[in-house]
C-alpha cells in the first residue's frame, strides 16, 4: 500500500515533469535564445530533480516494504 508521502512524492515528480517538458517543447515551438536557454538550464534542472524525488520514493518504498517483512518474518519472543 503506497503512504501518503510516497503519494505526494510522486506527485510532485509527475508535476515537475509536465513543467519541465512544456518548458522543453516551448523551446522548439519558439527556437530563439532565450526559450533554448531557459530549457537547456531551468528545464534541465526541473526535469533532474523530478527524477531524483521519483528515485527518492522508489528506494524508500522498497526500504520500507523490506523493513516491514523483516518484521513480520521473526519469531515471537519466548517469554
Amino acid at each position: 500500500m503506497i503512504d501518503r508521502r510516497h503519494r505526494i512524492g510522486v506527485y510532485a515528480s509527475c508535476v515537475m515533469t509536465l513543467v519541465a517538458l512544456a518548458l522543453m517543447a516551448w523551446s522548439e515551438i519558439v527556437p530563439r535564445p532565450l526559450p533554448v536557454i531557459i530549457a537547456m538550464s531551468l528545464a534541465q534542472g526541473i526535469g533532474t530533480l523530478a527524477f531524483l524525488t521519483f528515485i527518492w520514493v522508489v528506494v524508500d518504498d522498497l526500504r520500507t516494504t523490506r523493513k516491514r517483512e523483516r518484521e513480520s518474518s521473526r519469531p515471537p519472543r519466548p517469554k
